[in-house]
């Protein structure tokens, strides 16, 4: 499935750097963006919650999501691939929306700190979703 020269949301994709590709669109880059607010902030949290703990679960989640936009991305063998690695994506957003109520929750990050990440998320689900319905209609 190539997607030379075909804008999606506004975002060219093209084959002449296909290691950077996925980082050009607005859903990779919000997504990241959050991935590295939720590790600096988590990073202040209580040591314990570091590995196996809330924290350590947050961060895997959150920079899973734009792992596998990466690898779906770049890997653009089959459309069936490609939608794999979304759905995975996908997975990872509704897991690290659990993490961030489990913060909260638990009273390591703020009610409005959480709220506010849960909602950027869904921005992220949105585009997400468009991302998915595009690489459908290809």
């Amino acid at each position: 499935m190539a997607c030379m020269g075909v804008d999606w949301k506004g975002h060219k994709m093209t084959e002449k750097h296909p290691k950077h590709g996925a980082k050009n669109l607005k859903l990779f880059q919000l997504a990241y963006q959050l991935s590295l607010e939720i590790h600096r902030e988590s990073m202040g949290w209580d040591k314990r919650e570091q590995f196996n703990g809330v924290a350590g679960q947050l961060q895997r989640s959150s920079k899973s999501i734009c792992a596998n936009l990466v690898e779906g991305y770049a890997k653009k063998s089959t459309k069936k691939d490609t939608l794999h690695f979304i759905h995975v994506a996908r997975g990872s957003l509704a897991e690290t929306i659990l993490w961030c109520d489990y913060a909260k929750d638990l009273n390591l990050a703020s009610e409005a700190l959480s709220d506010d990440w849960a909602l950027r998320y869904e921005e992220v689900s949105g585009l997400l979703s468009g991302f998915r319905e595009w690489i459908i209609k290809q």
